[in-house]
């Protein structure tokens, strides 16, 4: 269904002046995963420059775990209706049960494929960097990584839709799956305000909410780390694209949490080391309601209101310079996105207070 004309009607009738742009979506896709990979990047079968399979990001993380296995762990945090695993990537340095966590989700919907792509290069720098932030950064705090939340959707989005969003759940028997609508939001799944919005209830949108919260596998894994954290989760940063914003509680709504000042400062922190390392690209920051829209259900805001984080992160990766494709990023874009959001991840972190109160 073509909403275009709707689109720009409602956009005339309230004055706000609009751009239009038409691109060649199937051209930019088939680009996308058909370039040749570039070796200088490539580690256990992954490579840091391309769009991997999951099975190449699997090979990853067992490898880079394997390695480092005196600073790291590699847990199946969760199975999915299909089976693949959710892998949670712990960094420690020294074995603690009073160390702040850093608490980072990537991968919730299929289709924001960077922001898979930041989390393992994420992975990869706290791993093997010498640097004097990342071993300060490694020092005073224990990371947990959920590079890839939803596997079934990504998986999906490589070999049949390379727009899809949600996870691949059905309530029904499988061979009753096939002709209905599927899939459900894993961030409106969230136990915060989850029955606020009845358009979220309607299983056939993008933004399906599920059936009740916490009815996802994937959604449980979130719940079951924050949960076994306890009083450790110091902050927690949830990776998307593509709106090149760095936004924090609440989504659910337009007020402010107490503590919003402090988290605009960190956020500040971050967007101007953005706009230093991208080329002017400009970041903003504010809370996600007031940044993007009002919206229930939200793994940030759950782990700010219920996990107890002093800080929580909705980051929305910058999209493609090259062109404006969304979602659709040129893979000669892959690794300064990735140096970039680091470095702006490096300094975040090292910008908070490390106590909780």
């Amino acid at each position: 269904m073509n909403y275009v004309p709707f689109v720009s009607d409602m956009l005339k009738k309230h004055s706000v002046e609009f751009e239009m742009h038409q691109i060649d979506m199937e051209h930019k896709i088939r680009e996308e995963i058909s370039s040749l990979r570039d070796e200088r990047y490539e580690e256990f079968g992954y490579n840091y420059a391309k769009h991997n399979p999951f099975s190449a990001m699997r090979e990853l993380l067992k490898g880079l775990t394997d390695k480092y296995r005196r600073i790291s762990k590699l847990e199946v945090a969760g199975c999915t209706v299909e089976r693949r695993p959710v892998f949670a990537v712990h960094i420690s340095k020294a074995q603690s049960k009073t160390k702040p966590v850093i608490l980072i989700e990537c991968g919730i919907h299929a289709r924001e494929w960077s922001a898979f792509e930041v989390c393992f290069y994420i992975i990869s720098e706290l791993l093997k960097q010498k640097t004097e932030k990342v071993q300060k950064l490694t020092s005073m705090y224990d990371f947990v990584i959920l590079p890839a939340l939803n596997p079934d959707g990504y998986v999906y989005s490589w070999t049949k839709d390379r727009m899809w969003r949600k996870n691949r759940s059905c309530d029904l028997p499988k061979e009753q799956c096939e002709n209905i609508c599927i899939g459900v939001d894993i961030n409106r799944n969230f136990d915060v305000n989850f029955y606020a919005d009845d358009l979220l209830k309607m299983p056939c949108t993008e933004d399906y909410r599920g059936k009740s919260p916490f009815s996802e596998r994937e959604s449980q894994v979130v719940k079951k780390i924050i949960k076994k954290l306890q009083n450790r989760l110091l902050a927690y940063f949830c990776f998307h694209s593509f709106l090149s914003v760095w936004t924090f509680p609440w989504a659910k709504t337009k007020e402010l949490p107490e503590n919003y000042e402090e988290m605009e400062r960190v956020a500040k922190v971050a967007t101007d080391t953005l706009q230093t390392m991208s080329n002017n690209t400009a970041y903003k920051t504010g809370s996600a309601a007031n940044m993007i829209y009002v919206v229930p259900g939200t793994s940030a805001d759950y782990a700010y209101d219920v996990g107890g984080a002093k800080y929580a992160f909705n980051v929305e990766l910058r999209q493609g310079k090259e062109e404006k494709g969304g979602f659709i990023m040129s893979e000669s874009e892959i690794i300064p996105l990735c140096e970039e959001t680091f470095a702006a991840l490096e300094n975040c972190i090292l910008a908070m207070q490390p106590n909780r109160s």
